[in-house]
C-alpha cells in the first residue's frame, strides 16, 4: 500500500509540474490575456507570437496566455513561413521553413482584465508589431518596427538572452 501511495504521489507531482510549466492558468478576470496571431493561406503562414513566457522560449499555442497586469516588456516574434520547401532549416516552433522574420520588444502598461492580441504588418523589409486591444479595437502599445531577416536565424542561446531581458 505504501508503494502505491508513492507511485500516485509521483504521478500527481509530475502532472502538476507539466501543468505549471505549460503556463495553463485558470481564467481570472483580473489577469491580462494575450493572444497570438496566425494567418494562413495556400502559399504562406504568418505568425506573430509571444516569444517568451515565464522568461523562457514559449511554443506557439492557439489559446491565449494570461499574465499579471502592469508594465511589461514583451518579446514577440513575427515570422512569414512558406509551405513550399526552401533551403533554410525548419523553424523549430511551427515546423515550417522561414522566408523572413523579426524579433521585437514591446513595452506596454496592461490593465486588469484587458484582452490583447499580437498584431503584425509586413511591409518591404520591416515587420511592424504591436499589441491590439480586442475589446476597444485600439492599439494597446506603440507600433514597433523590426527589420526582417532572411533566412531567419534560430538560436536557443539568443532566445535565452532575449527572454531574460523581458518581464514575461
Amino acid at each position: 500500500m505504501r508503494k502505491s501511495y508513492w507511485k500516485s504521489s509521483a504521478f500527481i507531482a509530475a502532472m502538476l509540474n507539466v501543468f505549471l510549466i505549460s503556463g495553463v492558468q485558470a481564467d481570472d478576470s483580473n489577469m491580462v490575456t494575450i493572444e497570438n496571431f496566425k494567418h494562413e493561406n495556400d502559399a504562406t503562414l504568418e505568425v506573430a507570437q509571444l516569444m517568451c513566457f515565464k522568461r523562457h522560449l514559449a511554443p506557439y499555442r492557439e489559446k491565449g496566455r494570461q499574465i499579471e497586469p502592469g508594465k511589461h516588456k514583451l518579446w514577440v516574434r513575427a515570422v512569414n513561413l512558406a509551405w513550399a520547401n526552401r533551403t533554410s532549416e525548419l523553424d523549430p516552433v511551427v515546423n515550417r521553413r522561414p522566408i523572413a522574420g523579426a524579433y521585437a520588444l514591446i513595452e506596454a502598461d496592461l490593465k486588469p482584465g484587458q484582452h490583447v492580441a499580437i498584431y503584425r504588418l509586413f511591409k518591404d523589409k520591416i515587420a511592424y508589431v504591436w499589441l491590439h486591444d480586442l475589446d476597444t479595437g485600439q492599439p494597446a502599445s506603440k507600433i514597433i518596427p523590426a527589420k526582417l531577416t532572411s533566412p531567419f536565424a534560430f538560436s536557443s542561446q539568443r532566445y535565452d538572452r532575449q527572454c531574460a531581458k523581458g518581464t514575461v
